[in-house]
């Protein structure tokens, strides 16, 4: 009985054992080496090179590649927004705010595009494509024309509001 108990213990771990293995295996043949990096938002680090959704990103340096979330990716010189090089950035300070907006020390972007005229310092992410500086704001990284970035605030559901006017989508819908 003690031999059968003992038999049966063996072949269990045997079994658990084997199934780690392949598990381990089958992570090998799909990401490669145990020291890659996972991708957390289409960025995955191989052989010294970094890739996008696949393709090689040209000017990224493996080494000190950094996924930001969202798109987003820097690495000791430049930032990239969805494997291409975002022109003027900076990636010194180079920070995410969220809903495709990204800013620097000196200028604000939406995905890939430097939003002319922003103030970096000041500017913020406000949800549904909206964002504003201290003097205007924006929808989709392009300004809203004469919209007060004092009181302007995003409301949800591509709708705004600002000094008594309602925007729709960046638009002005209702003048107060």
């Amino acid at each position: 009985m003690m031999s059968k108990l003992l038999m049966l213990l063996i072949c269990t771990a045997v079994v658990i054992q084997g199934a780690r293995q392949q598990q381990y295996h089958h992570r090998r043949q799909l990401f490669g080496s145990s020291t890659q990096r996972l991708p957390s938002s289409g960025y995955v680090v191989k052989s010294y090179s970094v890739y996008f959704n696949g393709q090689i990103v040209n000017g990224l340096s493996s080494l000190s590649f950094k996924d930001l979330g969202s798109g987003y990716a820097k690495d000791s010189s430049n930032a990239f927004y969805a494997g291409n090089k975002i022109a003027g950035a900076s990636s010194y300070l180079f920070e995410v705010l969220g809903d495709r907006y990204a800013k620097d020390a000196w200028y604000a972007f939406y995905a890939s595009n430097k939003i002319e005229g922003s103030s970096s310092y000041s500017f913020e992410a406000l949800g549904d494509r909206y964002a504003k500086d201290s003097s205007n704001a924006y929808y989709a990284g392009k300004k809203i024309a004469s919209a007060s970035s004092y009181s302007f605030e995003a409301l949800g559901n591509g709708y705004a509001k600002s000094s008594g006017n309602t925007y729709y989508m960046g638009e002005k819908v209702f003048n107060g």
